[in-house]
């Protein structure tokens, strides 16, 4: 009499090894995948539909941002205000297909894209420039507004602005003020990636990733962590704390406070701590993902969800 095969549920996809030798237990039901497609895996191993989703728009959009009750997207030649509703307010023109990024502290947030720079704060937007009055004390020092660089971040007090392989960082507390004689640091390539946590930054260049840790750039120290090279604009900050359950297997524990980070690469899924720890939360499973140019990136209900742009 033919034996019936039980499939109860799944620890999910394999491609590192030969199909024919997926694990599979016939005591319960669990099996491992060979080929996995628009699916949805629980914490039980319950494979359900992957649910779909409704156009709001037929705007095509790039560098979509969310801070507190505020979202922005750019389309052509715009910067937009996404309400709650999906409609949309235009700001200001930007360069088209820059990709826009942003820095938020408190109330505003500050933005730029290789080419335009603002600040937006109580509804509208102002210049993010010099002011033309200096307040402190005499100083032989030479300061210019903020350098118009690709990415931006806040850190400890300070605004890092990314200009190919250079970081440029303002006076403390002082995000328009800027020496560019003294208050910068320069990496070997481009940078694509750059995120500051808690203690430190993320760098990623096409050569892999290394992490910056200190408080003040006078304590910086620059750790090669990894020759995995992220795939460009696919980061995404979360908080999480990154575990080895009693199985052996990698895990995210998103009820920690942890400031964390992850991102895409062509190796698999990425995971970067705020002190620098780093591990590949897919290596013992995924072989390979596809190469991309570039890819984007949100954490939804505790889950990655990540796009490849090919």
């Amino acid at each position: 009499m033919p034996k019936t095969v039980l499939f109860r549920a799944t620890t999910g996809l394999n491609t590192r090894i030969d199909p024919a030798r997926l694990r599979y237990d016939p005591e319960s039901g669990v099996q491992e995948l060979a080929v996995a497609y628009n699916i949805d895996i629980d914490d039980t191993g319950r494979i359900s539909r992957r649910k779909g989703y409704t156009q709001r728009s037929a705007m095509a959009a790039h560098s979509l941002f969310a801070y507190k009750d505020l979202c922005f997207f750019v389309s052509g030649s715009a910067l937009y205000m996404l309400h709650s509703d999906y409609s949309n307010t235009a700001l200001m023109t930007v360069t088209p297909d820059a990709r826009m990024s942003y820095a938020p502290v408190n109330e505003q947030v500050f933005f730029a894209n290789g080419f335009e720079k603002g600040i937006f704060e109580d509804g509208s937007i102002s210049a993010w420039e010099l002011p033309s009055t200096f307040v402190g004390p005499d100083t032989t020092r030479t300061f210019v507004g903020p350098p118009t660089g690709s990415i931006i971040q806040y850190y400890r007090g300070r605004m890092y602005v990314v200009q190919a392989n250079f970081v440029f960082y303002s006076e403390p507390y002082d995000f328009a003020r800027f020496d560019l004689a003294r208050n910068f640091f320069a990496v070997e390539h481009d940078i694509i990636l750059f995120r500051a946590l808690t203690d430190g930054f993320w760098i990623g260049t096409k050569t892999g990733m290394e992490f910056v840790a200190g408080a003040e750039p006078k304590e910086f120290q620059r750790i090669s962590i990894s020759n995995v090279v992220p795939i460009q604009y696919s980061d995404v900050p979360f908080h999480g704390r990154f575990t080895i359950t009693q199985d052996g297997l990698p895990m995210i524990d998103v009820s920690a406070a942890d400031p964390s980070l992850l991102w895409l690469s062509t190796e698999g899924i990425c995971y970067g701590g705020s002190t620098g720890n780093f591990y590949n939360l897919t290596r013992t499973k995924l072989a390979k993902l596809p190469a991309g140019r570039t890819g984007a990136g949100t954490v939804v209900d505790g889950r990655y969800i990540g796009l490849i742009d090919p």
